[in-house]
């Protein structure tokens, strides 16, 4: 009876040491799956993809990603900022890819830097995208009856039916890489040295109308930038602002509210409540009874020193840019994406009868469309990104399929 009990034990003691190895191990495994990122098709375990380190070219461009399947070229800049342009990249695997594109919109416009891949397909593709529209303007019945007004809203149907018609789309707004890049890629130098660009961005965005009073409340996300705009000279707030403007932000229900205690018709028009107001001595303490004057702020012009500057060219130099940080991230992130799927996939060949494109569907262009319609043998491993901004992934056909 009591070697039954011993045999007992020991059996119950044999479980227990299995369970705590079988508990570690599985923990274990999971701890390692944190570190490690899946690949797209599931079917392979990655680690991050390794671009290299950057290389310099005969010419002083540099090379920012040498490893990956599409190489980018940068040049118009110091080594310094080209070095800042590709750790902010490397964010990007692991950060939100809208926030790190407007760090590199800021480095760009801050340091003029440019990338000869795109610059080599706005090169070649612009000029089909103006052409196609001059042929779609002289094909036109009513083009030359119209008005400018007229014109511009047409002009958005053809500016689609140009960019429908060229071979290789990039996923970006293609009518300002096109058309809004800037002659002069300095004309914005002298504003973000004065006052960042962030900030200018910000001003001139909302500088169509400096008659415009804003009402910001303290809560509101944007209100650190009005503040800040009145520190730096290109705001005014509260009673700073002319009454009269202030005035004519209210509502006929509020300007009726204001004057509730005296004996007059309730108005009906707002110019004429707004005359009225103005009229009252006391229009300031009535004021501060229905409105927050902190909450108010109105932008001011520029300093004299920048008058001979086009804002207006500014503001679209911008927008191309956003379009070039964006192009810059996706290829980016995806040719160290390909890289590293390229060898790591060399390792399962012995599974793999043939290779795929596998495009993003209907938004592909036909470029992208073409060479994912074709066969491509085990030996020919496909490269992709094919083309600046292009997101084409490559798959495999197992044996057997």
């Amino acid at each position: 009876m009591g070697f039954f009990i011993f045999l007992l034990l020991a059996f119950a003691l044999l479980i227990l040491i299995i369970s705590k190895n079988r508990s570690r191990k599985i923990k274990e495994s999971s701890q390692h799956k944190i570190t490690i990122q899946a690949d797209f098709d599931n079917n392979i375990i990655s680690k991050q993809p390794d671009t290299g380190d950057l290389l310099l070219k005969e010419d002083g461009a540099l090379i920012i990603n040498p490893k990956s399947t599409f190489p980018l070229t940068i040049y118009g800049g110091s080594k310094q900022k080209v070095i800042e342009l590709k750790q902010l990249l490397e964010k990007a695997y692991t950060s939100s890819i809208y926030e790190i594109t407007q760090k590199i919109a800021e480095l760009i416009a801050r340091s003029n830097l440019r990338c000869k891949e795109i610059d080599d397909y706005i090169k070649k593709y612009k000029p089909l995208y103006y052409k196609k529209l001059e042929q779609l303007k002289q094909e036109s019945v009513e083009w030359g009856t119209l008005s400018d007004i007229d014109k511009d809203d047409l002009l958005v149907s053809f500016r689609q039916s140009a960019i429908d018609s060229l071979d290789v789309r990039p996923p970006c707004n293609l009518e300002y890489l096109f058309e809004y890049e800037p002659e002069d890629f300095t004309i914005d130098d002298l504003l973000i040295e004065r006052y960042g660009f962030e900030l200018i961005k910000f001003y001139l965005s909302h500088a169509s109308n400096l008659d415009k009073v804003f009402t910001i409340p303290a809560d509101h996300y944007r209100r650190k930038y009005f503040e800040q705009m009145v520190e730096k000279g290109l705001a005014i707030r509260g009673l700073d602002i002319p009454v009269n403007l202030i005035v004519n932000t209210l509502t006929i229900k509020e300007m009726n509210e204001i004057v509730a205690d005296l004996q007059i018709k309730p108005f009906t028009r707002k110019n004429k409540g707004v005359e009225f107001l103005l009229g009252l001595p006391d229009i300031i303490e009535r004021l501060r009874k229905k409105v927050a004057f902190r909450e108010l702020f109105k932008l001011c012009a520029l300093p004299t020193e920048f008058s001979k500057l086009n804002l207006e060219a500014i503001s679209r130099s911008w927008n191309y840019i956003n379009e070039v940080s964006m192009l810059l991230a996706t290829t980016y992130i995806n040719g160290g994406y390909a890289h590293r799927d390229f060898i790591e996939k060399k390792e399962y060949l012995d599974l793999v009868e043939s290779w795929e494109i596998l495009t993003v569907g209907d938004d592909a262009c036909p470029y992208c469309k073409r060479l994912a319609s074709k066969k491509y043998a085990k030996n020919d491993y496909p490269r992709v990104p094919l083309h600046i901004g292009c997101r084409c992934t490559v798959s495999w056909k197992s044996k057997g399929d």
